[in-house]
This record gives structure tokens, C-alpha cells and sequence, in this order.
């Protein structure tokens, strides 16, 4: 699955253009696993790996444990948007 993505934005905030479409994902299809990601999203496996390192660290994206299985889901809006926010006030 592709996502339209504009480079303006994704340059802007910093995220490479699989993070970009790896939240769009998320956003669409909560509580995902990533053998779920790899099948439905077209994005290779190690790339997602290494890209919700990356947005975990950010603050972007968490996961639960359920059983032997990760879950992983953007983090609530509201905080989503607070997280950006502090990314554009610290760009300027």
C-alpha cells in the first residue's frame, strides 16, 4: 500500500518518507504487529524495525505487550500534535 506523502512536509519535520508512511499506517491500523506492517504496508521488514526505533525514541510511537506479541500504535493525538509542535518551536 503507497501513500501520497509531500516532501516538504516530511523533509520539514525531519522523518524519512518510510517513517512518514510507517505512521500513516499506524494511524490507520492500531495496535499493529510488524510481520502485519510488512504484509499490508509494502515497507520491507528492517526498514520497519529500524524506523519504530527511530519514532519510539521520538515519542512518536509506543506498543504494548500482549502475550508474546508487540503491538504498536501511534501515540494519542493530542500528544502527537504537542510533540510537533515543540519540533517546529525548536526548528525556529
Amino acid at each position: 500500500m503507497s501513500f501520497p506523502i509531500n516532501q516538504t512536509i516530511v523533509d520539514f519535520l525531519m522523518l524519512s518518507r518510510k517513517e512518514v508512511q510507517l505512521l500513516i499506517f499506524l494511524k490507520s491500523n492500531p495496535h499493529a504487529q510488524i510481520s502485519d506492517i510488512a504484509k499490508n504496508s509494502g515497507i520491507p521488514r528492517m526498514t520497519i524495525y529500524s524506523s519504530l526505533k527511530t519514532l519510539k525514541k521520538r515519542g512518536l510511537v509506543h506498543y504494548e505487550v500482549k502475550g508474546k506479541r508487540k503491538l504498536w500504535h501511534i501515540v494519542s493525538p493530542k500528544l502527537l500534535q504537542e510533540i510537533l509542535v515543540n519540533l517546529v518551536k525548536n526548528l525556529s
